[in-house]
């Protein structure tokens, strides 16, 4: 894909996502411009819209009398001629300032690309308000202001869009002659020269200190400026509506601290963001400093992209955090928050893909759709940012810094702001050069400690007002560290009669060594704290709060802790919210009641309660409590699983529970695996760790089905490795086998194949060995799948065969039955139609007889795609149906809609219908499909859906949107490993190009789409590419290559018996064979094309247009004529209006040779309108030609000239080289016939120039 400068803040490029920017490029043409070039003038519509993409222009008005004012300036981003799509677009003359690189967009298809992509029209708009509120910033000055202020103003303005750092100052991008700045500021130059004067250095520095000098330096039109601060006082209070948070780095201009912050200009977020930041701590005070810090930081010139704040545990880096996140959310983060716990210390932190994991789903990433490897996690979570305003909080970072690194955003839109007891910041990838900054947080200053303990006690407690040096003494006794001061405060509310000396005595009586602890070792600090509190406790709160140090999880649910303790959930919920009330746990609120329902415990506290169970209860206490945790946990997993009724063998009894029988209740057991899902994956590790190792197993394989309906794959890996480890250890080795089975499917599932095969043939030999042969065969089952992901067709159907041969030994219908589709899909991989169809239909006969109808209807799916790739639409559309029929009395019968749960049908009915030409039925399919398929989390499908929505589009001529579609196929299709998708996608973007008449970028993406074909040896797909190849190849004027693809694909299509594709591929070379002067072989090639299209009723317009362009060339165009009606009339039926707009042209060609030129020219203008509709450059050269020649055929060869110049340009715009011959060939001879000699020699050179090209390439 192409890289692009993002541009400037605030316009219309930057604002577009990056396949927007794919889409548009590929709509357009990359030109560039000399400095001083004329990009648009006030006198002349443009037909185009521009993008610069590097350098500068600025808009001049010229008067009367021959001077000229600068109005505007623009930089890398900016759109211009836009208002050209509701009005005259310019109010001057756009000239380039500098060389310019620029994107031009022909206006229609711009149009038609904001109305496809809905976010492209939202940039626009947003990026002319925020020129609007440019402009108004620039005239809020009134008259009566001098010219000092500005010019100053101006250059504030200038060095904010388009300055970049050096050395202590900025340098303004656009070269400005004081002339210019006089013009753009509205003042006399002589105005600007005096105040340059003044505000140049002119001494040493302790003279000019105090004065407006040395702020700015000029070398020729180069303007630096030096002291932003400085100027801001100089252009007075107008200055505060600019702020400095675009570009400049903190404190880079300033020599002085800033008044006043001001916000930026603020472009909305369209839509809802995430609101995932935790509630304020109650009773926040204090931090004065750690917050200036913050907003500074926010606000300031190329503010960070990264904070990690830094201090020891307790210090109230998480409660600083929430606080400042949630006061600045609304003015700076409209996108929305992330919250991530990352459990640095002590639990087992998170992995960088199951952090991205989790942020990508905060942004509505389901699991499905999460890419498969670190890479791909990583640019899919930049990419989300890209276009948003985010607060990403990130809690517990660890002393890891590769975990930081990738969450950092791609732009400082976006801030993530971190909190760690390691010391992270200055690391590699985490310097100020990287955007990161540092904030240190230091225990608390004594006044604010003090405070903060007065605000826990609340308004209406005196203690702290009238005992005060107590006051002092008791949060000294707290190291200053919040967390300790909150539990002693919540003691001191507890009990209002004690006293705060009382509480001084009390910590006085502890372990002296703790008091006198380091800094850097907060447990001993607070442990005194904690250790009154604690004793404080009535015993079954005291029991309570040690039994959570046995919790391995993040948190803790009512439920889960009832078990742990052997008591009724009512009870132990009562007291989880009484130390709650204390500060010894955290709840979380429930949003329907705002009442805590699930708890945490902050680190410190954590180990405290471990140390605490260790020495007050026995082992076996404390192994009967996990043990209950355990049987709590698996019990509750077991009744949960097999209530969502998903059909598989399992390691326990499945007599335990029925499948759900309601929405209802399937979502109770969804919203128990949501909330516990991280726990029960912990709990295996711990029951692993204690040697329980069947909780370990049996736990893996009662969370499997909900976590692969979910996507929750890494998480599925996670705790079936655990659950491998313990099967091993006790011997267990149907519990390996099935490990092992799960394994292979989790990685197949997120494309790590490798992993996913060395998984597969473990748990098929284990399955062997214990004599298990439906084991055995499900395992093949999933090798068969990996192996046809990675285009090994030959050795999938192997595996396939073996498992249809143990499950008839098992007497396993149903398994032989998928056995029996999966060998299917593969023939018709491989092209082996007629075998693909009787594995198929036998397939079809055992599932009706087992009345099997979800299995039946996939069979049936099977059956259309083999119909449809096999050249018969029709019957395809007939096996689609029933399956869509099967489908949707499938989803009646358990009541889940009218609409089948799968997209499958309506993916593959949309393919067929758009074989058949009937759009507007494939679109609605499609779009259906796509839904579907995201709903579901289903990434293949989805990619599958995105391709046909992508070349349905191509057909209409939306070229723009197909590209967008198609690209995100093929990001998707890369993510998950599927190759063939990826080959499809690309081939579909190689015939996009082609549309577009970039011939070039056709043939590279149409041979990347080749070079996967062959790798995975899709016979079929690479028959396409090769007869794609050659029309391509063809355009380019390489008809000998042309020819060798075109034989290739055709000796294909024979080899697997796809007469459609042999049609197609003969037509092809009978154009081929044309050119090549062969007009004999291109004659018999279209007849027997034209022969098989008659046969099958398919494509008969373009066989008859064939027939009538090989007929013209060779000199019979009275039957040419019949020919080219014909077709005509069949391409209007199929409403192709691109091929359409070639055809008629080609029946003004005919006219012309019958010298009937008045028919000629008004077919050529008919075609000319049609084919500029569609944005197809190559046919609009096409039909520019035919009017130069009906021009030349009257003797107008200055009308002549007009077509045929503007027939060269859109040639060498497209790069086809056998067109610009003809062009030039055709130009020669109206030269020639004006009489004009210099330009004929030059016809001839630039003739002989590209022979030459073509000769050596």
């Amino acid at each position: 894909m192409t890289n692009f400068n993002p541009g400037g803040p605030g316009t219309f490029w930057s604002l577009l996502g990056h396949i927007e920017r794919e889409s548009l490029h590929a709509i357009g043409w990359v030109r560039e411009f000399a400095a001083r070039e004329t990009l648009g003038d006030r006198d002349a519509l443009p037909d185009s819209v521009t993008v610069l993409l590097d350098g500068y222009a600025k808009e001049v008005y010229g008067s009367a009398d021959g001077d000229e004012s600068l109005i505007e300036i623009f930089g890398p981003g900016h759109l211009e001629g836009e208002l050209a799509l509701w009005d005259w677009p310019h109010r001057g003359r756009i000239e380039t300032m500098t060389a310019v690189r620029a994107l031009q967009v022909p206006k229609d298809r711009f149009v038609n690309f904001l109305a496809e992509e809905l976010s492209a029209g939202a940039a626009l708009m947003k990026s002319l308000g925020h020129r609007r509120v440019l402009v108004a910033r620039r005239r809020a000055p009134g008259p009566g202001v001098r010219a000092p202020a500005r010019i100053a103003l101006h250059l504030i303005e200038l060095a904010l869009r388009f300055g970049r750092p050096s050395g202590t100052g900025v340098v303004i991008g656009p070269p400005l002659t004081q002339t210019d700045l006089a013009s753009f500021a509205g003042v006399d130059r002589v105005a600007v020269a005096r105040a340059f004067h003044v505000w140049r250095p002119k001494g040493s520095r302790a003279t000019c200190a105090h004065s407006h000098t040395d702020l700015i330096e000029q070398h020729g039109s180069t303007i630096r400026v030096k002291d932003m601060d400085a100027l801001r006082a100089v252009a007075g209070p107008w200055a505060a509506e600019w702020d400095s948070a675009p570009l400049i780095a903190n404190g880079t201009l300033g020599r002085t601290a800033a008044k006043r912050q001001v916000p930026a200009i603020r472009i909305p977020a369209t839509g809802t963001g995430p609101a995932q930041l935790p509630p304020v701590v109650p009773c926040f005070t204090g931090r004065g400093a750690a917050i200036q810090t913050l907003d500074t930081m926010v606000t300031a010139a190329n503010r960070p992209r990264a904070v990690i704040v830094e201090g020891m545990a307790g210090v109230g880096k998480s409660a600083l955090a929430t606080y400042w996140g949630q006061s600045v959310k609304d003015e700076h983060f409209s996108g929305g928050q992330l919250y991530l716990d990352l459990h640095g210390a002590p639990n087992r932190p998170l992995t960088t893909a199951e952090a991205i994991g989790q942020l990508l789903r905060g942004l509505g990433v389901s699991g499905h759709q999460m890419p498969v490897d670190e890479h791909e996690l990583v640019s899919a979570y930049q990419r989300r940012l890209a276009d948003r305003r985010l607060l990403i909080v990130v809690e517990n970072a660890g002393e890891n810094p590769e975990l930081i690194r990738p969450l950092i955003p791609p732009s400082n839109r976006c801030l993530l702001l971190v909190t760690t007891q390691a010391r992270l910041a200055g690391q590699p990838g985490l310097t100020r050069a990287d955007g990161v900054e540092p904030l240190p947080l230091d225990v608390m200053a004594e006044e604010e400690a003090v405070q903060l303990m007065a605000a826990v006690l609340g308004p209406g407690d005196s203690r702290v007002r009238e005992n005060p040096s107590d006051a002092t003494r008791l949060v000294r006794q707290c190291a200053m560290l919040p967390l300790a001061l909150r539990i002693t405060a919540a003691k001191l509310v507890e009990n209002p009669a004690e006293q705060i000396a009382d509480t001084v005595r009390d910590l006085d009586g502890q372990d002296r060594l703790s008091k006198l602890a380091q800094d850097d070792e907060p447990r001993a600090a607070v442990r005194p704290a904690f250790e009154v509190s604690y004793r404080a406790l009535p015993p079954d709160l005291r029991r309570t709060f040690r039994y959570l140090g046995l919790m391995t999880g993040p948190d803790v649910g009512a439920e889960s802790c009832a078990a742990l303790l052997d008591e009724a959930v009512p009870d132990t919920l009562r007291r989880l919210r009484a130390l709650d009330r204390l500060h010894l746990v955290a709840g979380k609120e429930d949003p329907g009641d705002g009442r805590a329902e699930r708890f945490m415990v902050h680190d410190l506290l954590l180990v405290f309660a471990k140390e605490r169970v260790l020495l007050e209860d026995s082992e076996s206490e404390r192994t009967g409590a996990v043990r209950r945790l355990l049987t709590h946990y698996l019990a509750t997993a077991m009744r949960a699983g097999d209530a969502l009724g998903r059909p598989r063998r399992v390691l326990h009894d499945r007599a335990v529970s029925p499948p759900a029988t309601s929405d209802a209740e399937r979502e109770r057991h969804f919203t128990w695996f949501e909330s516990e899902r991280r726990n029960v994956v912990a709990a295996a590790h711990q029951a692993a760790r204690h040697g329980l190792h069947s909780y370990a197993f049996n736990l893996a394989d009662a969370v499997y089905d909900f976590m692969t309906s979910r996507g929750y794959m890494r998480d599925v890996i996670d705790v079936h490795k655990a659950g491998l480890a313990s099967a091993q250890a006790v011997d267990e080795w149907p519990a390996t086998a099935q490990m092992l089975h799960h394994l292979a499917i989790a990685h197949r599932s997120i494309g790590q194949n490798v992993k996913a095969l060395s998984y597969g043939e473990d748990a098929r030999w284990g399955f062997r060995r214990l004599g298990d042969s439906l084991g055995e065969a499900n395992a093949l089952d999933n090798l068969a799948d990996v192996r046809g992901v990675l285009g090994r067709y030959r050795l999938a159907i192997e595996h396939s065969e073996e498992s249809l041969r143990l499950h008839r030994l098992a007497d396993n219908k149903a398994g032989e039955a998928e056995a029996l589709d999966t060998i299917s899909q593969n023939l018709r991989r491989l092209g082996e139609y007629v075998s693909a169809e009787d594995h198929a239909l036998r397939a079809l006969s055992i599932r009706r007889a087992i009345k099997d109808g979800a299995g039946e209807a996939e069979t049936l799916l099977n059956l259309a795609r083999l119909h449809y790739f096999w050249g018969a639409p029709r019957e395809a559309v007939v096996r689609g149906l029933q399956a869509l029929s099967l489908r949707i009395d499938l989803a009646m019968r358990l009541d889940l809609g009218d609409e089948p749960q799968s997209a499958d049908p309506y993916r593959e009915l949309a393919r067929i219908h758009r074989q058949l030409g009937l759009r507007d039925l494939a679109r609605r399919d499609a779009e259906h499909a796509l839904r579907v398929s995201r709903a579901s989390g289903d990434r293949h499908g989805e990619g599958e859906t995105l391709i046909i929505l992508g070349k349905l589009l191509r057909d209409e001529g939306a070229h723009a949107e197909a590209l967008s579609r198609l690209w995100r196929a093929v990001r998707l299709a890369h993510e998950i490993g599927h190759k063939r998708g990826e080959a499809e996608a690309r081939a579909a973007i190689g015939v996009v190009y082609f549309k577009l008449g970039r011939y070039a970028e056709s043939r590279e993406h149409l041979n990347l789409a080749l070079e996967i074909r062959r790798e995975i040896a899709d016979r079929a797909g690479e028959a396409q590419d090769l007869e794609n190849l050659s029309r391509t190849l063809r355009r380019l004027a390489r008809y000998e290559d042309a020819l060798q693809h075109g034989l290739q694909a055709l000796k294909l299509w024979r080899e697997l018996d796809v007469p459609t594709g042999e049609a197609r591929t003969l037509g092809g070379l009978a154009r081929t064979y044309a050119r090549l002067g062969l007009q004999q072989d291109a004659l018999r090639a279209a007849e027997t094309s034209l022969s098989i299209r008659e046969r099958h009723g398919d494509g008969m317009g373009v066989g008859l247009d064939t027939m009538a362009r090989i007929m013209l060339r060779m000199g019979r165009p009275e039957q040419a004529l019949d020919k080219a009606v014909q077709a005509i009339r069949a391409i209007r039926e199929t409403g192709d209006r691109q091929y359409e707009g070639s055809a008629v042209n080609n029946l003004a060609r005919i006219f012309l040779a019958l010298d009937r030129p008045d028919e000629a020219e008004k077919y050529a203008r008919e075609a000319l309108e049609i084919v500029k509709e569609a944005g197809d450059l190559r046919e609009q050269a096409a039909c520019r030609h035919t009017l130069g020649l009906i021009s030349q055929h009257r003797g107008d060869h200055a009308g002549a000239l007009r077509d045929l110049d503007e027939n060269l340009r859109l040639h060498r715009e497209t790069g086809n080289h056998s067109g610009q011959m003809e062009a030039l060939r055709a130009l020669r001879l109206s030269h020639e016939a004006i009489g004009n000699v210099r330009e004929v020699q030059e016809c001839e050179q630039r003739i002989h120039n590209i022979e030459r090209w073509l000769g050596g390439s």
